[in-house]
């Protein structure tokens, strides 16, 4: 197990309720740039609480897409895509620095998060465009992955993450959403996954458990009993010490 864990939740794409009841309990936060979901209000009252509670705060651009929230690739060129991208990380940023803030991290959602690890085009764009905003900016993505080797090359900082509350294909392959068991909805599935994450361990639909490098737990807001979770995680984390 890792001497520390970060649990971080995406945000600011539901409810200001939902994410005032899971902020409490994360490390950080992965803010809507208003692409997917959210609104100018609700991300700049989730920067704010974020702020007021010290949870460290990242940009979560998408694909520029509200009708599927952001989970379904879209037919664009890499330069728009790469134009809308860069557009709502400044955006994030911009007010979170307004706010008194500071971003530290960027994570692309939804099938954006998955493109880019199947597409080097796409990778390099997001790690280029991220590098070109601030050098400094961290990227979470997916644990393992081309991704992550892309970053590394190009001297980014690169957070590992896992998903609490969703099954897995494989130790890289997040079970895709058209399926039912696709999202962990019992308290019991959810904590044994965290227990598991926190061994740097999953076990995948097939029954194989998958080793794979765990730096940073995502829970999402918009799954069931996601505040419950949120809780639940954390008192798990601090259980382990």
């Amino acid at each position: 197990m890792p001497n520390t864990i970060d649990l971080n939740c995406d945000a600011a794409e539901i409810s200001r309720e939902i994410d005032d009841s899971m902020l409490p309990h994360v490390t950080s936060c992965n803010v809507c740039c208003g692409a997917h979901a959210g609104d100018h209000e609700l991300i700049e009252g989730t920067i704010r609480k974020a702020i007021e509670l010290g949870v460290y705060i990242g940009a979560h651009p998408s694909y520029p897409d509200r009708e599927h929230f952001g989970r379904k690739t879209m037919d664009l060129s890499i330069e728009k895509l790469r134009t809308s991208v860069l557009e709502q990380i400044a955006f994030v940023k911009q007010l979170t620095e307004s706010l008194g803030g500071t971003l530290q991290h960027v994570k692309p959602h939804g099938a954006l998060y998955h493109d880019v690890v199947r597409d080097e085009r796409l990778a390099a764009m997001f790690i280029d465009g991220v590098s070109s905003i601030d050098s400094r900016l961290a990227i979470y993505g997916q644990a393992d992955s081309t991704f992550a080797a892309a970053c590394s090359e190009k001297g980014v900082r690169f957070v590992h993450e896992a998903f609490g509350d969703r099954s897995y294909e494989s130790k890289l392959a997040l079970r895709s959403r058209i399926h039912d068991d696709a999202l962990l909805c019992s308290e019991t599935d959810f904590r044994d996954q965290i227990q598991r994450l926190l061994d740097g361990e999953v076990i995948d639909i097939h029954g194989q458990t998958r080793r794979l490098t765990v730096q940073s737990i995502c829970l999402h807001s918009d799954t069931p009993n996601a505040v419950n979770f949120a809780r639940i995680a954390h008192e798990i984390i601090q259980q382990h010490n």
